[in-house]
């Protein structure tokens, strides 16, 4: 609960998307978020305890075309410290966005956007549930976990998604 208050302020920021052009909006607040995450996450400072996260960005990418957006510059790189735990918390929000794409990828069907054209990325994040659940495995692991640790690294990724929001202007 620790990034509960960055978590409202970045779907303040979002907002719902109610018509074609606010989903545009939304995909070019996630290309520019998950650049600046992924490329962390290929880093190879990332430590060998930490499952790699699912990568949409290609997807992200593809759905930007789709929908003749012109990429914007990404925030500041993702910067994570050498604990796995707060790699992990900084996961955990990856991951767990999985459980929100299920949603928005029913909102953008209805606007005609597919697997195939424009939602690709959400189409593989709602996939399954499967990843989610095995990602929850890892934290429960049998060492001790540093809560602290992996609260830092959520607000790290959040402070990027916020970062991406405010740079995409609403018109």
């Amino acid at each position: 609960m620790a990034t509960a208050h960055l978590h409202r302020d970045l779907d303040t920021l979002i907002g719902d998307f109610v018509d074609p052009l606010g989903y545009g909006r939304y995909v070019l607040i996630i290309e520019a978020f998950r650049s600046s995450v992924e490329a962390c996450f290929q880093s190879p400072e990332r430590p060998t305890a930490t499952p790699a996260p699912l990568s949409i960005l290609d997807d992200v990418r593809a759905d930007c075309r789709d929908l003749g957006l012109a990429a914007r510059s990404s925030p500041q790189p993702l910067a994570l410290g050498a604990e796995a735990d707060e790699w992990l918390g900084a996961q955990y929000v990856l991951e767990g966005s999985m459980l929100g794409a299920r949603v928005l990828f029913e909102r953008a069907q209805a606007f005609g956007f597919t697997q195939d054209f424009g939602a690709r990325h959400l189409a593989v994040q709602s996939r399954s549930i499967a990843r989610w659940q095995s990602f929850l495995g890892c934290l429960e692991g049998p060492e001790r976990f540093n809560l602290e640790a992996a609260a830092a690294g959520a607000e790290r990724v959040f402070r990027v998604a916020l970062e991406a929001a405010e740079s995409i202007d609403v018109h």
